[in-house]
This record gives C-alpha cells, sequence and structure tokens, in this order.
C-alpha cells in the first residue's frame, strides 16, 4: 500500500475516533455528575468495584485479539481470503471457551458480594444486576463481535468506533435523563446499558459482513483443527497474556487497593481523577490508534528505513500530547473536580502530580507499544510479569503507609522501569530495530523543552487568578488559553529542534495541501 494510502486511511479512523471521543467524553461527565448528585457516592463506587472484578476475569482473553490481529496484517494486504477466514474461526473458537470461564468465574465473584460490600448502605441487588448487565456485554464482544478484530487490521477501525460510539451516545444519554428524571435511576441505567449492548452487536455484525461478505460465505467446517495449522497464534497468545495481565492490574486493581485502606467515597474521589486520567490518555489513543492498522501494514512491507522514519515522527507527536496532557492535568485537574462534582471530592497533594506523571508516560509510550505490536514482539513475558508484580506489591506496600499517594506511587514506579526504560530497549536492542540511542537522545530533548515550558508559562502566569476559585465557564476559558500557549510554545521548540516532529508537520501539510 502507499504512503499516501495509509496516510489518509489513518487520518480517516483518527477523526472518526476523535469525533465520537469527545462526544461520549462529555457526555460521561454529565453522567457521572448526575451518578454522584442523584445516586451517591456509594453506588458509584460499587459500579466501580464490579467493574474492576469483571475486568479481572476479562484477563482470560489471553490476548487473544491482539494476537491475531499481528497474524492478520500480511493476509489482508495480499487479499489471503482462506487464512483471514480460517484466523477469525479460530478466534471465535478459542473466544468460546473463555466465555464460559468467565461465566464460571462472575458466578464465584458473586457469591463474596455479601462480604465484599459488607456495611455499605447499597441495596446488594444493585451489586448482581450490575455484574449481571456487563457480564452480557463481555459474552457478546466473545461470542459474537470477535470479529472486529479484521477490521482493525485492515485499517477500517472507523467502522469499529462508528459501531461500539454511535450506540453509546445513545446510551449515555438516555442514561443521564433516567438518573435525573425517574424514581428508579439505577435500575433504569442498567436496563439502557444491556440495550447499548445489542445496538454494539447489529451495528458492528453489519458492518464485518458488507465490508467482507466472503467471512459469511466461507465455513470452517472443524475451528478445533485449525490451532495444528497455526500455532503461532497460542505462542503469542501466551506471550501476551501477560501482558494484558499487567494492562488489568494497572485499570482495575488500583481501585481495589484504594478500597482496601480507604472507602467507597474515596474510590469514588479516586475515579473522578481517573475518569480525567483516561480521558486524556483515551483521547490520544482515539488518534493514535486509528494508524495501528497503516503502522502493521507498513511493518508487513518490510520496508525499514520508512518504518524508522515513520516511528521519529509518531514519537515526537506523541511526547507533544504528553506533555500538554500531563500540563493540563496538573494544573487543572483539582479545580475541575471541585467544580463538577464538589469540593469534597478533591484529591489534590502528590497524587495530581503523581497522574501527572502517569499520564505523560501512558501517552508518550505509545509509539513503541504500536510498533511492538505490529511487528508481534511480545516474548518479553517476563517483563509485563514484574510490572504487574511491582504494581501490585508497591501498590500494596506504599498504600499502607501513606494511602492513595502511596498506591499511585507504585504504579508509578512499575511503569517507570518497565515501560520507560525496558520497552524502548527490547524493541531497538533485543529485536534489532535499531536507534536507541537516537531514541534516548530525542525523549531527553522532548522532556527537557516540556519542563522548561511548562516553568516559563508557570512564571508568566503566577499573578493571574487561582484557578480553583473560577466558575466552570471561565475554568475552561482559563484551561483553553494556558494550555493552547503551553502547546504553541513547546511546538515551535519541537520544530526547531526535532526533526521527527518537522516531518510530521510536512507530511500533514502536504495531505491537507493535496485535498484542498
Amino acid at each position: 500500500m502507499s504512503v499516501s494510502n495509509r496516510t489518509r486511511n489513518s487520518l480517516r479512523n483518527s477523526a472518526f475516533g476523535l469525533f465520537f471521543f469527545l462526544a461520549c467524553l462529555a457526555l460521561s461527565f454529565f453522567s457521572n455528575r448526575a451518578f454522584i448528585m442523584r445516586l451517591g457516592s456509594e453506588i458509584l463506587g460499587m459500579n466501580t468495584t464490579v467493574l474492576s472484578i469483571l475486568e479481572m476475569l476479562n484477563i482470560a482473553e489471553l490476548g487473544v485479539g491482539a494476537a491475531l490481529a499481528s497474524l492478520l496484517y500480511k493476509p489482508l494486504a495480499e487479499s489471503d481470503h482462506q487464512t483471514v477466514v480460517e484466523l477469525s474461526a479460530l478466534q471465535g473458537w478459542i473466544y468460546r471457551r473463555v466465555a464460559v470461564f468467565i461465566v464460571v468465574g462472575a458466578g464465584a465473584a458473586m457469591l463474596f458480594f455479601p462480604l465484599v460490600f459488607a456495611g455499605e448502605e447499597i441495596p446488594l441487588a444493585y451489586a448482581y444486576a450490575t455484574c449481571i448487565v456487563v457480564l452480557g456485554g463481555s459474552l457478546s464482544s466473545y461470542l459474537i463481535n470477535y470479529r472486529e478484530v479484521i477490521l482493525e487490521a485492515d485499517q477500517r477501525k472507523s467502522d469499529v468506533v462508528l459501531s461500539y460510539r454511535l450506540p453509546q451516545i445513545f446510551c449515555l444519554t438516555l442514561q443521564i435523563l433516567a438518573i435525573e428524571f425517574t424514581d428508579h435511576g439505577y435500575v433504569w441505567w442498567l436496563v439502557i446499558q444491556m440495550a447499548n449492548y445489542v445496538g454494539t452487536t447489529l451495528l458492528l455484525r453489519q458492518r464485518i459482513f458488507r465490508r467482507y461478505p466472503y467471512v459469511g460465505r466461507m465455513r470452517v467446517d472443524d475451528p478445533a483443527s485449525l490451532r495444528h495449522k497455526y500455532p503461532e497464534v497460542f505462542r503469542r497468545i501466551r506471550q501476551v497474556f501477560a501482558h494484558r495481565m499487567a494492562f488489568v492490574v494497572l485499570s482495575r486493581v488500583s481501585p481495589l487497593v484504594v478500597y482496601a485502606y480507604t472507602s467507597l467515597s474515596m474510590v469514588a474521589a479516586y475515579t473522578n481523577y481517573m475518569i480525567i486520567y483516561s480521558a486524556l490518555t483515551s483521547l490520544t489513543s482515539a488518534v493514535v490508534d486509528g494508524f495501528q492498522g497503516s503502522v502493521g501494514n507498513l511493518v508487513a512491507s518490510d520496508d525499514k528505513a520508512r518504518c524508522r522514519q515513520t516511528f521519529d515522527e509518531m514519537q515526537a507527536a506523541l511526547c507533544l500530547a504528553a506533555a500538554v496532557g500531563s500540563f493540563g492535568f496538573y494544573m487543572f485537574a483539582d479545580a475541575f473536580v471541585a467544580q463538577w462534582v464538589g469540593r469534597d471530592m478533591v484529591i489534590g497533594g502528590p497524587a495530581v502530580l503523581l497522574l501527572s506523571i502517569m499520564t505523560y508516560i501512558s501517552i508518550s509510550r505509545r509509539a513503541v507499544s504500536h510498533f511492538t505490536q505490529a511487528h508481534g514482539y511480545f516474548d518479553d513475558v517476563w517483563a509485563a510479569l514484574a510490572e504487574t508484580g511491582l504494581n501490585v506489591g508497591l501498590s500494596i506496600l506504599l498504600g499502607r503507609l501513606w494511602g492513595i499517594s502511596g498506591v499511585l506511587t507504585g504504579v508509578v514506579a512499575s511503569l517507570v522501569i518497565i515501560v520507560l526504560l525496558w520497552k524502548p530497549y527490547y524493541l531497538m536492542r533485543v529485536k534489532g530495530a535499531g536507534g536507541l540511542g537516537r531514541y534516548w537522545r530525542s525523549w531527553t530533548l522532548y522532556l527537557f523543552e516540556a519542563l522548561a515550558t511548562g516553568w516559563l508559562v508557570c512564571s508568566v502566569c503566577r499573578d493571574v487568578a487561582p484557578a480553583g476559585s473560577l466558575p466552570m465557564p471561565e475554568l475552561f476559558l482559563r484551561m483553553a488559553w494556558q494550555t493552547s500557549i503551553y502547546g504553541l510554545i513547546l511546538l515551535t521548540l519541537l520544530l526547531l529542534t526535532s526533526r521527527g516532529m518537522r516531518a510530521a508537520a510536512r507530511r500533514v501539510a502536504r495531505l491537507l495541501t493535496r485535498r484542498a
């Protein structure tokens, strides 16, 4: 595939992802506020806790989707329909067994709900109903929607985004109205959530069979026999499993540790900050994940020079996005939470700084992770296990000493050691992608310029009224102009000092000029 086609497909996917993400993000903030104001922080904490438990069960997915995607790039590029259908059938066969495990695990978890939520002033039936509804959504992904990996690998991420986000927009809107204007708001929340899963399944199924009619026509009589034909699938699944486990621990175990040392109310407060953190990282994902199929297609072409150039461009752009996101989080998270859900939900202190560091690392890492996945490099299993152990062990140890700040310190420590230090070394030195010295010189320069720009903006704006004293409209205005000034100054510095940033700017300019 030509460079222009890859770029065009990537930008289309990113545009879809960004638009629908922003729409859902705005509704999510209103939904979370309605949860707290109308239903109470205890129900929100319960909802988060149940979701964390089910997310831990979803580790049984074993990374099948990521493993299959890395194997689908080549047959899709070569229009090898038989291989595409066989790999998809093998994925369905595996997922049916995963679904059985998750049902059994969820049933076992529900037996302990009376102990988990003992002493909380919420109906226990809510916890059971939440688990059943979310379990239904998980089963639809494993039993019906698993073919979405074909769309993602074939640079059709926009179809996946549309299938998931469009029903979600209707769902969030109706849930907010139900919470605000009905007597049994949470019951209606659950009913609408189940309808959302049904709508997503129907949309996604229609788009897959329209794009790839051969998937519906070609049948595999005995999918189980394909495990002998494609042993590489199971080797990669075993490797990806460990990496998925580390991600689940990072995203879902922390609320449980916070709950162990504090209360459901603190979990709710922590959840508000994690929503902002997730919004920033997911905003980047909405844009950058649209490039994953194109990166896979590029890697399949075996053009090493083009791969290095593309990596440099992505890394420069992502470090810019990471710096802007972490600056905005550090400067305005407390003020936003105070205006959004009340001052009693403000965490403040070192926790905000730690979350800002997490934001920078989580966004800037994506160039390395995208190229690692595109190559199918998953055999550093020890690193994922080490990240999990560090995350859980340090979070529990330091959480006992310092509460929520200790939990976040454990998370940051695991990210620095494994994500920040090991992963680039693994890709560039162990796997021979090359350019490790250049990578660290660039990364260090980007970080220095980000910190220097932050110091400059804070110095210039030090006499401005504190953000925490502003009403929401003025706070949004303050966030907009301060982060814009920060971003423009940093972009100017990067254009002057970074070849990768200049190359990325030229690529976008050429595409926009051609469209005009």
